[in-house]
């Protein structure tokens, strides 16, 4: 008996105009997070702010996106519209958006 391989769950897709997403600045690179913001509304994100990161992200290994829970679907569309691999973390959210604003908060540490 060949056991039945589990199925693959398939990501719901995101309506990016339904997502507002912040995108702050980690690293030295003037102008990174409104390159980054620009790319995100050429894949129909209509919901971006930009801004310097709040919080220290010296030993981050990837770019990140913070987010209260994790959304995979949400990950994969944010690292298709800008072309970065996204790596998901909850912690720091509250220091980058304080107010809860954001639907995601993309932080550039590379």
């Amino acid at each position: 008996v060949t056991p039945t391989p589990e199925p693959t769950p398939t990501l719901a897709p995101v309506d990016p105009t339904e997502i507002s997403v912040l995108v702050v600045n980690a690293t030295t690179k003037a102008g990174y997070a409104g390159q980054i913001s620009t790319k995100l509304e050429a894949a129909g994100f209509t919901e971006t702010s930009t801004g310097n990161a709040k919080g220290e992200y010296a030993t981050a290994s990837a770019d990140l996106v913070l987010m209260t829970e994790d959304n995979p679907s949400l990950v994969s569309s944010l690292s298709t519209a800008t072309g970065l691999s996204l790596t998901f973390t909850d912690e720091g959210v509250t220091t980058e958006d304080p107010e809860g604003t954001y639907d995601a908060v993309i932080v550039l540490t590379q």
